[in-house]
């Protein structure tokens, strides 16, 4: 096979996020769409189907280690291609909106598998410098499959609604076969000049601190996304957002997200920075009550890019934080997408419930903006307390 030879590890890692995160676009962001547009879902329905496809997610990410222990990374990747392609199949046969919980179910399987297991290869046995530069490549490659994916997706979803779930099924066989190669997970460092670890000096106890600060930051940020990706549709709906204008407003928060990636990857300062952190927090709410009162387009895609940045500050330092204190075996990679997965079912659920009781088809953004403000007054708390947050 002299075409994968160039490939190693790391390589891989890369191309396989971006697959999946490309393949996953039907699932997250067309999925609640065609619900609504095709079958009638109610907003109960449409907060059902975050719930339901985080709820394997989360057990999966929590146990992922010892998933990891018995099947290993590669194993896992092989088996979330198979149930990626099972889920998409079965979402060609669905004429109700209540049995779409089903793919959904499969959907949370296959992401409960595929990103822990894509993280701790990228992390295992990386020095803190070649974990920055690995999140960073991953990082840039599955928010462009994510874009990417948005966009294509969107104008397929034009022409035939099943049109997306068809491709993401053949993507789903592409990924298993490529993980069949066992070359492609052998271990290889990230390539580079390696400089100074700059963090090293950092007390174990503030590195302990900022990964609970980013884990409760993530978990929030990833709340208002989840809000926004499953219950905007009930806004599109009403408003005429559809097909390509639809996809770039939900790939906005994309840019925003890759943006904030390549900053953090070339700046510092920010590295066990509480003020960096609350600040980033503090545009995400203001982000996200702009979001809620506008109804100008250019608006609405202002407010999704400074969603789309904080994402990107919370889920890079999540990340980080945790590989560079503990390392790819303590099962880091299946809290944080535990945590993500808890998020984007607690999201839906939460803000489908405050559209029914207020009646109003955006109360869900200014819900998700309270609860982030409240856990940002709770990082703060324990900055004060623990006397180690800048």
């Amino acid at each position: 096979m002299p075409f994968f030879f160039p490939f190693r590890r790391p390589q891989f890692v890369v191309l396989i996020a971006f697959l999946c995160s490309f393949g996953n676009m039907p699932g997250s962001i067309l999925l609640p769409l065609l619900a609504k547009e095709q079958l009638g879902a109610s907003k109960a329905l449409l907060g059902a189907y975050g719930l339901a496809s985080c709820f394997f997610y989360v057990i999966l990410g929590l146990v992922s280690h010892r998933v990891h222990r018995r099947i290993g990374f590669r194993g896992a990747v092989q088996v979330a291609g198979i149930v990626l392609t099972g889920a998409c199949f079965w979402m060609l046969h669905i004429h109700s909106a209540l049995t779409l919980l089903g793919p959904c179910l499969l959907l949370g399987i296959t992401g409960g598998l595929i990103w822990p297991a894509l993280e701790g290869a990228n992390s295992e046995n990386q020095t803190p410098e070649q974990i920055k530069r690995g999140i960073s490549w991953f990082v840039v490659s599955w928010v462009t499959g994510n874009m990417t994916g948005v966009l294509v997706f969107g104008w397929l979803y034009e022409f035939n609604p099943l049109i997306p779930f068809q491709v993401t099924a053949v993507i789903g066989v592409v990924v298993t076969l490529l993980a069949s190669f066992p070359r492609l997970f052998e271990h290889a460092p990230w390539p580079g000049q390696l400089t100074a670890h700059a963090d090293q000096h950092v007390p174990r106890g503030k590195r302990e601190l900022f990964v609970r600060l980013a884990f409760l930051a993530n978990f929030a940020t990833w709340v208002a996304a989840a809000c926004i990706r499953n219950l905007l549709p009930e806004y599109a709906h009403a408003h005429g957002l559809t097909g390509v204008r639809y996809g770039i407003l939900m790939s906005t928060m994309m840019v925003g997200f890759f943006a904030a990636n390549a900053l953090l990857t070339l700046w510092h300062g920010w590295h066990y920075s509480g003020r960096v952190f609350i600040a980033g927090q503090t545009l995400g709410v203001l982000a996200l009550l702009y979001f809620s009162f506008t109804d100008c387009y250019g608006g609405l895609l202002t407010a999704q890019f400074l969603v789309g940045a904080v994402m990107g500050l919370t889920y890079f330092a999540s990340i980080y934080y945790g590989m560079e204190l503990g390392g790819a075996d303590t099962g880091h990679g299946g809290y944080h997408e535990a945590i993500i997965g808890a998020a984007s079912g607690l999201g839906p659920f939460v803000g489908s419930g405050s559209m029914i009781l207020f009646n109003w088809d955006r109360a869900a953004f200014p819900t998700a903006a309270l609860f982030l403000t409240l856990i940002a007054g709770f990082q703060i708390y324990l900055m004060r307390r623990n006397q180690t947050g800048e």
